[in-house]
């Protein structure tokens, strides 16, 4: 997903793991294979189509990285979660603090994170 506000796609920002949820969607990917297939899509196989070494989280590997505010693979496909860090080479490069959303029902606050119970 390469369109970034170009002719061909102008709402596009160039996130991978947007163009995912929109293919768990259209593309109805939303078993449990499906979504490991789309989370490889974004992960492995970009690094092995590149023909790097050395990639994925294991010992002596270049620490490159993405730590989503989500507790899950598919809960990150299914918030488009934010980047809480990204690592490059093991030094930050972003960080994101994740928006807090409160409801407000019959007078009351209550702090939402729309993850299962």
């Amino acid at each position: 997903h390469d369109s970034v506000m170009d002719p061909w796609y102008p709402l596009g920002y160039g996130d991978p793991l947007q163009a995912a949820f929109v293919l768990a969607h259209y593309g109805q990917m939303s078993g449990h294979n499906e979504l490991r297939t789309l989370i490889d899509m974004i992960t492995f196989n970009p690094a092995s189509a590149l023909g790097l070494q050395d990639y994925g989280l294991l010992p002596g590997n270049r620490a490159d990285l993405c730590a989503f505010a989500a507790p899950t693979e598919m809960d990150a496909i299914r918030l488009v979660a934010p980047r809480k860090l990204v690592l490059r080479a093991g030094k930050v490069v972003a960080r994101t603090e994740p928006a807090h959303t409160t409801v407000v029902w019959d007078g009351r606050e209550e702090a939402v994170d729309y993850l299962k119970p």
